[in-house]
């Protein structure tokens, strides 16, 4: 073997031995504590990888292999480092001041900092003055804004993209936090920050979008074709004087379906990510669940209207008035 040759195969043994020791003992780091009691529950947020958004109990030995693998990566892979985390003495830094604010709330019980951009230490002057002042303009971003404060603890030179992506998109970030799940919205909207800050907002927008429109909570884009002919058959029923059968219009799966893919756009490489959003982008999809909304809308009026109607009337509504407007819907409701 030519000795270039082996040089290369070094530093590539040295950058996947590095990059193991990363997921095997630091995996944990991106993420934001949440206080249970005495102990310190961890929500894990990764940026990248095949790990999803988990809850973790941090404790000593969590620190102790940290603060071990943190040390090692420094001392014997001077090269690797730097490709993996950047400035790699400013990483090393960064790790150490986030271990130190778990250890006494971990090893003591002593209260814990929910957001680090309210000391010094870690964050410079000008990115915590600029996160004091979103906050005080969006104070319904408070709480992933101190989230972000340890996610992005340890990621070198990027807190300002964060930043920069909650005040651009901070009103829609809004209506994603009251639309979702209390215990998904926090870590879903710091995994649409993960993907702002890697591949561009412009690539994200077109799912963000999509996140924080009401109508993707609010219409179902399947299961209209069953519901009309529950309503047709209302209508034949009232002719009959029986009680009518209106059914329940179906609840929305949308919502879920984006998180789910938000999740998953994590997991894979960039350019995948890139190619699936061109895509998401042009199927055209909140023109489709805005046209849902407005065809649930006129089936809900004409529902309320038949059960108005007492026995035996039908106040000249018939089966046709419940007919999907053509082919086209018909297809999108089978």
């Amino acid at each position: 073997m030519r000795p270039h040759q082996s040089n290369v195969k070094s530093k590539a043994t040295g950058l996947a031995s590095a990059k193991l020791l990363m997921k095997a003992k630091l995996w944990w780091l991106p993420g934001y504590p949440q206080l249970a009691g005495n102990r310190v529950r961890w929500l894990v947020v990764p940026y990248a990888g095949s790990r999803g958004s988990e809850p973790l109990e941090l404790d000593r030995s969590h620190l102790r292999k940290a603060t071990y693998a943190a040390t090692k990566l420094c001392g014997e892979f001077p090269r690797a480092l730097p490709r993996l985390v950047g400035d790699a003495d400013a990483w090393r830094d960064a790790v150490g001041f986030q271990l130190d604010r778990l250890k006494a709330p971990i090893n003591h019980g002593e209260p814990l900092l929910a957001d680090l951009f309210a000391t010094p230490g870690r964050y410079s002057d000008a990115v915590r003055r600029r996160a004091a002042r979103l906050r005080e303009r969006a104070p319904e971003l408070s709480r992933v804004i101190a989230a972000t404060s340890w996610v992005a603890c340890a990621r070198i030179g990027v807190e300002q993209k964060y930043l920069s992506w909650y005040e651009s998109n901070d009103e829609r970030i809004v209506r994603i936090l009251e639309a979702t799940p209390e215990a998904e919205a926090v870590p879903l909207v710091l995994q649409l920050a993960h993907l702002a800050v890697d591949i561009g907002p412009q690539r994200v927008a077109p799912l963000v979008e999509l996140l924080s429109l009401r109508e993707t909570y609010t219409a179902s884009t399947k299961g209209g074709g069953r519901y009309v002919e529950q309503l047709a058959k209302a209508v034949a029923m009232q002719r009959q004087r029986r009680k009518p059968l209106t059914g329940t219009p179906v609840e929305p799966k949308l919502p879920a379906a984006l998180r789910e893919l938000t999740g998953w756009l994590l997991t894979v490489e960039p350019r995948a990510r890139r190619q699936s959003l061109r895509v998401l982008e042009r199927c055209g999809i909140p023109e489709l669940v805005g046209a849902c909304a407005n065809w649930w809308k006129r089936i809900g009026d004409l529902a309320d209207e038949i059960r108005k109607l007492p026995p035996g009337a039908t106040g000249g509504l018939s089966a046709s008035a419940f007919e999907v407007p053509h082919e086209w819907w018909a297809r999108v409701y089978r």
